[in-house]
């Protein structure tokens, strides 16, 4: 299922009533992996983030750039990840 924003474009998935993704940008997904599994898989967070530049490192969501098709499969697995943990 996905929320559509205020004028009507694409915002965000939700799964078991629960958001689990949005873009934030046509080449940024925000993902709720948790922060535990963010540290396991040592998933680093932006520097410069330009959406969320002050979100505290203990933070369930990370925002994941993308450029190429490597990059979405990686991605995608990641998608996967963070719907099995809801």
């Amino acid at each position: 299922m996905f929320w559509p924003n205020d004028k009507g474009g694409f915002y965000g998935f939700c799964y078991k009533d629960c958001e689990f993704a949005h873009f934030h940008q046509s080449d940024e997904l925000d993902l709720k992996l948790g922060r535990y599994t963010i540290a396991k898989l040592g998933l680093v967070r932006p520097i410069r983030s330009l959406v969320h530049p002050k979100r505290s490192a203990g933070s369930a969501w990370i925002e994941l750039a993308f450029s190429d098709s490597q990059d979405l499969e990686k991605i995608k697995d990641l998608v996967k990840l963070a719907i099995s943990q809801l």
